[in-house]
């Protein structure tokens, strides 16, 4: 079962990978969404990390990010890019959604 699912994932991946526009930032500057995004990833199941910013828009209370995301083991070298987008509650960034197509 375990493997079905590794397969499953990889060929996922390999069908959202994303654009090569990048920013640089900081990790102070992306520690709160890659919390978010973890924390997300984690209550819908989705055995994904973050393995790269590439961009970070900031306004107001909502935010998006392009990011490259890789299995949490970090076995393969298969790193997607997904579109986040975030919003700021009681001080707090959540991701209200994602898309593994990016225009």
């Amino acid at each position: 079962m375990n493997l079905i699912k590794i397969i499953s994932l990889s060929f996922l991946l390999l069908l959202s990978y994303g654009c090569s526009e990048t920013q640089q930032l900081t990790d102070k500057e992306t520690k709160p969404f890659k919390n978010a995004i973890s924390i997300y990833f984690k209550g819908k199941a989705m055995d994904m990390k973050v393995a790269k910013f590439k961009t970070l828009e900031l306004s107001g209370d909502k935010a998006s990010a392009k990011v490259q995301v890789q299995d949490i083991e970090g076995l393969y070298n298969i790193k997607p890019t997904w579109k986040f987008s975030f919003e700021e509650k009681s001080g707090k960034w959540i991701v209200t959604s994602y898309s593994t197509k990016i225009n």
